[in-house]
């Protein structure tokens, strides 16, 4: 149900996708036996990561305070399934697909003006991701991880 509100139209369906990124993001911060990995693994299957990166998109260009906290709200999910790619390759499969590394890479080149502080986090992960990554994955991105330069 809450990845299927982030298929939602950010501007004309704000509070939807809001509540659908606090309660992914809630998940994540529960004290549970479950651990982040399986946590991963089901939004991974239940397609989190197409609709949780286009939502990132959408919102680089909106300019207001809501905004700027989902931004910060999706970068952490996003370092959530990084940190879980170390130990799980399931998990690094998902996240090193051609269609979420371009997103990534495009995510991360189109705030590279303005440099805030949850950019510099998901390029981060992006450094952390990009070892673990086939080169076939990264292809399709504007310039390779080699020529990536992460603040």
């Amino acid at each position: 149900m809450l990845v299927d509100l982030l298929d939602e139209d950010y501007a004309e369906q704000t509070e939807l996708v809001v509540d659908a990124l606090n309660g992914i993001g809630s998940v994540f911060e529960l004290q549970s036996p479950t651990t982040k990995n399986d946590f991963c693994r089901m939004f991974i299957r239940e397609g989190l990561l197409d609709p949780l990166t286009s939502a990132l998109l959408n919102m680089m260009a909106t300019r207001d305070e809501v905004a700027d906290q989902m931004k910060k709200k999706i970068v952490q999910i996003v370092l959530v399934f990084s940190q879980v790619t170390q130990s799980d390759i399931h998990v690094r499969n998902a996240l090193g697909t051609r269609k979420i590394v371009r997103r990534k890479c495009s995510i991360t080149f189109k705030g590279s003006g303005s440099h805030p502080k949850h950019l510099s986090r998901l390029a981060s992960g992006m450094r952390t991701l990009g070892a673990a990554i086939p080169r076939e994955y990264a292809e399709g991105c504007q310039t390779t991880f080699d020529e990536c330069h992460f603040a």
